[in-house]
């Protein structure tokens, strides 16, 4: 029973460890300098521009967050990195997508080896007889407190049209950094995990000793809650470690190397 808790604790650390790592890059490149270009601010919200009587609203390493609809009120176009809106449009008939459905493998943010600026590129998506597709460039501006930016259309007769899109950002910039704010920067899911453990804690010890002191009349260390596990935790942490990276992956990658390649049989998982 230890032993199978202080498993869960190791994995549960893990984890957290992992989101939030996965969390500061899924959205960012360096530059030929090795510099971060770190574009996570941009994806917060749709980055939104106006060209002729078109507005562009646009998903930073994500799908933008603009719904057109239909006179019932439900959904015109499918999920797309860009949607396009004609202010002429009053019922959903003048709006398009312009990029494929956000897809992280394909749609991740690259370096354009010649300007040294990030981009992102898009597959496109078929919708109403056309293909549309959109490659996002970013442009380094250190006083673009707000992204600014221009759309161009090159049209292509009888299958579609390419846009592309130059989004202006300080959030470009290679290096760049808000000033240091503690409470954005554990703000995530890892963040969270973690704000969780440190305010439950001290709660959960400060209430048991007193259930344990004054309810259960228990003394000395005894008072302290699971106090019969505390004693025991650098041996279950060691034997928790032991059973994640050894039976479990080192095991796991021996049967797997018996096997020849192949995906471990039932009995080598139940033998691991």
């Amino acid at each position: 029973m230890k032993k199978t808790l202080f498993t869960i604790l190791v994995i549960v650390l893990l984890l957290t460890v992992y989101v939030m790592a996965d969390d500061s890059t899924a959205c960012q490149t360096k530059n030929k300098e090795g510099e971060d270009i770190d574009l996570s601010k941009l994806s917060e919200a749709d980055v939104e521009l106006k060209q002729d009587t078109f507005t562009y609203y646009i998903g930073v390493c994500k799908n933008s967050e603009f719904k057109c609809k239909d006179v019932e009120g439900k959904p015109k176009v499918p999920d797309s990195i860009v949607t396009q809106l004609d202010s002429r449009d009053t019922n959903g008939g003048l709006c398009y997508p312009c990029a494929n459905t956000y897809n992280a493998a394909t749609n991740n943010v690259q370096l354009d080896q010649t300007t040294d600026q990030a981009y992102i590129d898009t597959t496109g998506q078929l919708y109403d007889g056309a293909m549309r597709k959109s490659r996002l460039d970013f442009v380094c501006d250190e006083k673009a407190e707000e992204p600014t930016g221009t759309v161009s259309e090159k049209q292509n007769p009888g299958s579609g049209s390419d846009f592309t899109i130059t989004i202006k950002s300080k959030y470009a910039c290679p290096g760049f950094s808000e000033p240091f704010n503690f409470f954005n920067s554990i703000l995530g899911v890892g963040g969270i995990l973690i704000i969780i453990i440190i305010v439950a804690i001290p709660i959960f010890f400060v209430v048991g000793i007193l259930i344990m002191k004054f309810a259960l009349k228990k003394e000395g260390l005894e008072i302290i809650p699971l106090w019969f596990i505390l004693k025991d935790l650098p041996f279950l942490f060691k034997d928790g470690v032991a059973l994640v990276f050894v039976d479990l992956f080192y095991k796991g990658i021996i049967l797997r190397i018996k096997n020849k390649g192949g995906s471990p049989s039932a009995a080598g998982y139940e033998e691991a």
